[in-house]
């Protein structure tokens, strides 16, 4: 079996990435069930990975990810109009 090393600039690229997202998500003020879910969603989850870890159902995960991307895109605008 073959040892992989990350490469140390993927590595920071996708940890300010995910700085990145945070902030965004911060900045939207999204409640904190959508904020979970999308978070785990930014880093790598699938719908039935966010709804083991949560304990929600695999629907409720789905209406919380729309949720809270429709919240992200209007604080986008917002942000982009200078509000």
């Amino acid at each position: 079996m073959a040892v992989v090393i990350p490469d140390p600039v993927v590595r920071a690229e996708a940890r300010l990435g995910l700085i990145a997202a945070g902030d965004e998500i911060r900045a939207a003020r999204l409640r904190p069930r959508k904020a979970g879910a999308l978070g785990l969603r930014v880093a790598g989850y699938r719908r039935d990975g966010i709804a083991s870890l949560t304990g929600e159902t695999g629907r409720s995960v789905e209406r919380q990810l729309g949720r809270a991307g429709r919240k992200l895109s209007e604080a986008r605008r917002s942000s982009a109009e200078g509000w």
